[in-house]
C-alpha cells in the first residue's frame, strides 16, 4: 500500500469522512510537486495548519519533513472534482494555492472553488496570458491572483546575471528604483563617512557589512555612527532614473517600436558600437539591411523602373508593347546585347537604347542581390534557427531555453544587455526571435560562445543535475565569470551552495513559494529581488480596519517589524510619496496604501502582529538657551511621535528622561539633531533585555 493511500485512510471515519486535525482556519495546498511543497513547508514553519491535496499516489519527495508533517492532512484526488475539495472542508479554509502542473486545471479548479465559497483567498498557477483574464471566469478577481511561476524568479536570475553592483530595479509610479551593493576601495567618495550622512531623500542604506563580518539578514542592523573603512560592503536603494539609460527597459519608454524613426535607429546603432559592442552593432545593422522594409523598396523600385521602361521604350522608341514588357523585363534581371540585337535604329537611337540596358543591367544586378541576401537569410534561419554572431567580450551565456530562460533571456535584452543562448535542441523562431542562439552542447561550443570572456554564465535547463555538471565545467574554463545554478531539490541546493561557494545557486521554486504564500496572505508581490543571501519582497499593502499596521507610524513599522518602506500614500492624497521620510507622517489609516522592502520573515510578523517593542530612552542633561529649548521641543515630538506636551514636560524639568520608549537608530537621529542646537543627551539602551 502507498504512503499516499495510508495517508487517506488514516484520515478516514467509519462512513470514509475525512477527519483533520486543524483547530482553526487553514490553508489548502493542491499539487505536491516542487513548488507546492516549498509552499507547505512555509506554511508549516509558521505552525499554520495545511491540507495538502494531489492526484498522485507517490510522489517524489524533495522537501525534506513534508511526509510526517502532513500525514494526517493528505488528501489523493482530482482538484477539479467538487467531492475532493468539500472533503478538504474548502468552505472553511483561509486561503488555496493550486500550484499544479496543469495550468489548465488550475483555473477550472478555482473556477470550482469559488462556486463553493465565493468569499476565499485563491492563488492560481499560471503562464497563460489568456488565461488571465477571470471576468470572463466569472469569478471575484478580488479573491483571485494568477501568477506565473517563473516571472519573479526570472527577474532575481537576470539581475545577479548582470553581475555588477546592482542587485536589482524597479519602478514604482513613475520613479525608478535599484538596489545596489557596493565595496568601499581606497579611492570610493564614501570612505571615511559615517553612515548616516549617506542617508538621504533619494538614497536610504539598506544593510552594512564591515570587512570579514557576517552577512546581515535583516535591515536596521547597521551603525549610523560607524565610519566606512576599505572593504567595507554597503547595500542601499536609490532613485536613479540613469538606470533607464542603463537598462533601458523597452515598457520604460513612451514610444512604441514601429515609431521609431531613422534618426532614432542610428543613434542607437552608435550607442551600441560605443558601448563596445561591435558584433550585436554590425548583426542589428545587418538585420536592417535585409529586413521586412528593405524587400518592400526593393519590389517598389524594380517596379517604378519596369513601368518607366516600358513608357520609355513604347513611346520613346516605338517599340511594340508586349516587346516593351519584355525588354525591360530582361534588362531588370540583369539582359544585355540579347535584346538589341536588331541594326535597323540608327547610331544615335542604339547608343541611346544600350546606355539605357547598361543602367538597367546595374540596377537589376543590385536589387537581385539584395533580394537574393534575403532569401538566402530566410532559407537559413529555417535550416539552422538562425545566424550566430560571436561574442567578443562581457557577454552573457544563457544555457537552456526553459520557460524560465526564456523570461531570463526576454529581460536581459530589454536591458540591452548581449546574451547568448544554447539549447540543445531548436526553438520556435517566434521565442526570442532577436536573441543569438545555438543548438548544440557547452562543451563542443565553448570556444563558439567564447565562455573565457564572458561576464556570467546562466544555467537553467530542467535538468538539475546536466545544470550542476555544465556548472562544473564552466568553472573550469572562466573561474572570473558570475555563474547562476537553477536547482530544484531542497537538499542538493544546500549541498551545492557548501560545494560551490562562488556560484549563485538558485531554487526557482523556493523563491516562486514564497511569493505564493505571502499572496494567500493577502498580500501583493510586485517584484522580487536577492541580496545578502536571502530573497526581498517589494510588497504593497492597502490598509484595513483591524489590520496589524493600522494606527502606527512608519518608524514603528520601519524598525519594529525590520522592513523599509519606500512609498507612502494617506487615502486623501492623489500621489504618493516615494522614499518618504519615517518622521513627518501621521499613523497610518484605512485606505492608506504603503510598500515596503522585507523578507519572508519580516511579511509573517506583520501577519502575526508581532512587533519589536522599542527598548531605549532619552535623557537629556541640558540646554543652553530657551531658543535651544523650543527647538528641542520640536525635534522631539517630530521625531519620537509624542505629544508637544511629552516633549515641553522633558526639556522644561532638566536634567530628565523622556517617558516614551524610541528605538535605537530614532534615538541616534534624535541626538545628532540636538546637538546641532547644543542640547546635550544620551541613549540609554536596552531597557526590556
Amino acid at each position: 500500500m502507498s504512503s499516499s493511500q495510508q495517508h487517506n485512510q488514516s484520515n478516514q471515519d467509519s462512513q470514509g469522512n475525512y477527519n483533520f486535525d486543524y483547530k482553526f482556519s487553514h490553508f489548502i495546498v493542491c499539487g505536491l510537486g516542487s513548488l507546492g511543497q516549498h509552499c507547505v513547508k512555509l506554511l508549516k514553519n509558521y505552525g499554520l495548519p495545511v491540507i495538502a491535496i494531489d492526484k498522485q499516489e507517490e510522489i517524489n519527495w524533495e522537501v525534506d519533513g513534508i511526509p510526517d508533517s502532513i500525514k494526517n492532512n493528505y488528501i489523493v484526488g482530482d482538484i477539479q472534482e467538487s467531492e475532493i475539495l468539500e472533503q478538504a472542508n474548502v468552505k472553511e479554509c483561509q486561503a488555496i494555492l493550486i500550484v499544479t502542473d496543469d495550468e489548465t486545471a488550475n483555473i477550472k479548479a478555482a473556477y470550482e472553488i469559488n462556486k463553493l465559497n465565493s468569499q476565499i483567498r485563491i492563488i492560481v498557477r499560471s503562464s497563460k496570458k489568456k488565461l488571465h483574464e477571470k471576468s470572463k471566469l466569472n469569478i471575484d478577481i478580488n479573491k483571485v491572483v494568477i501568477s506565473d511561476a517563473t516571472e519573479l524568479p526570472a527577474q532575481v536570475f537576470a539581475t545577479r546575471a548582470l553581475g555588477d553592483e546592482n542587485r536589482g530595479f524597479f519602478k514604482l509610479q513613475d520613479e525608478w528604483l535599484g538596489i545596489f551593493k557596493v565595496k568601499i576601495h581606497p579611492h570610493h567618495k564614501w570612505l571615511g563617512r559615517q553612515l548616516h550622512q549617506i542617508n538621504t531623500k533619494d538614497c536610504r542604506i539598506l544593510s552594512h557589512i564591515p570587512a570579514s563580518k557576517e552577512v546581515p539578514t535583516l535591515f536596521h542592523q547597521w551603525k549610523p555612527n560607524l565610519i566606512l573603512q576599505c572593504n567595507d560592503e554597503v547595500a542601499y536603494i536609490e532613485i536613479n532614473h540613469k538606470l533607464l539609460y542603463w537598462y533601458g527597459d523597452s515598457d520604460s519608454f513612451s514610444f512604441k517600436e514601429e515609431d521609431r524613426g531613422f534618426r532614432q535607429r542610428i543613434i542607437d546603432f552608435i550607442y551600441r558600437r560605443k558601448r563596445g559592442k561591435k558584433a550585436l552593432a554590425l548583426k542589428e545593422w545587418t538585420k536592417q539591411q535585409v529586413s521586412q522594409p528593405i524587400i518592400r523598396m526593393v519590389f517598389s523600385t524594380w517596379l517604378i523602373l519596369f513601368i518607366i521602361g516600358v513608357t520609355v521604350l513604347t513611346f520613346g522608341f516605338n517599340e511594340p508593347l508586349w516587346k516593351a514588357f519584355y525588354s525591360s523585363a530582361v534588362m531588370l534581371l540583369g539582359g544585355y546585347d540579347d535584346v538589341y540585337l536588331q541594326e535597323d535604329k540608327t547610331e544615335i537611337l542604339q547608343i541611346l537604347q544600350r546606355l539605357m540596358n547598361f543602367t538597367y543591367m546595374l540596377s537589376g544586378i543590385l536589387l537581385m542581390g539584395v533580394l537574393q541576401a534575403w532569401l538566402t537569410q530566410w532559407v537559413l534561419n529555417e535550416k539552422f534557427q538562425q545566424l550566430f554572431v560571436y561574442p567578443k567580450l562581457n557577454h552573457t551565456v544563457l544555457i537552456g531555453l526553459s520557460s524560465l530562460g526564456e523570461k531570463v533571456a526576454d529581460l536581459l535584452q530589454k536591458w540591452q544587455q548581449p546574451v547568448f543562448g544554447m539549447n540543445d535542441k531548436k526553438v520556435k523562431r517566434s521565442v526570442l526571435p532577436n536573441m543569438e542562439l545555438l543548438i548544440g552542447d557547452l562543451i563542443n561550443n565553448s570556444q563558439t560562445i567564447n565562455i573565457t570572456s564572458a561576464k556570467s554564465i546562466v544555467v537553467v535547463t530542467d535538468n538539475e543535475d546536466y545544470n550542476i555538471d555544465i556548472a562544473l565545467k564552466t568553472y573550469k574554463i572562466n573561474p572570473n565569470c558570475t555563474l547562476i545554478i537553477r536547482t530544484f531539490d531542497h537538499r542538493k541546493t544546500n549541498e551545492i551552495r557548501e560545494y560551490l561557494p562562488f556560484a549563485k545557486v538558485i531554487n526557482d521554486y523556493e523563491l516562486s513559494a514564497e511569493a505564493f504564500v505571502s499572496n494567500a496572505f493577502g498580500k501583493n508581490i510586485l517584484n522580487m529581488l536577492r541580496f545578502n543571501e536571502q530573497t526581498i519582497l517589494v510588497t504593497e499593502y492597502i490598509i484595513k480596519q483591524g489590520d496589524t499596521l493600522n494606527k502606527y507610524f512608519l518608524f514603528e513599522i520601519a524598525y519594529g517589524y525590520g522592513v523599509v518602506p519606500i512609498l507612502y500614500q494617506t487615502y486623501k492624497q492623489v500621489r504618493p510619496k516615494i522614499m518618504p521620510s519615517y518622521w513627518d507622517k501621521s499613523p497610518l489609516e484605512p485606505g492608506d496604501k504603503i510598500v515596503v522592502l522585507a523578507n519572508f520573515d519580516s511579511l509573517q510578523k506583520i501577519e502575526r502582529g508581532e512587533r519589536q517593542l522599542p527598548n531605549c530612552k532619552l535623557r537629556v542633561e541640558q540646554a543652553p538657551s530657551q531658543d535651544a529649548i523650543l527647538k528641542a521641543t520640536a525635534i522631539i515630538a517630530f521625531i519620537c511621535g509624542c505629544s508637544p506636551e511629552t516633549a515641553r514636560k522633558l526639556m522644561y524639568n532638566l536634567p530628565g528622561t523622556l517617558e516614551c520608549l524610541i528605538y535605537k537608530h530614532q534615538g541616534e537621529l534624535l541626538l545628532r539633531r540636538l546637538k546641532k542646537f547644543g542640547v546635550d543627551g544620551t541613549l540609554i539602551e536596552n531597557l526590556n533585555e
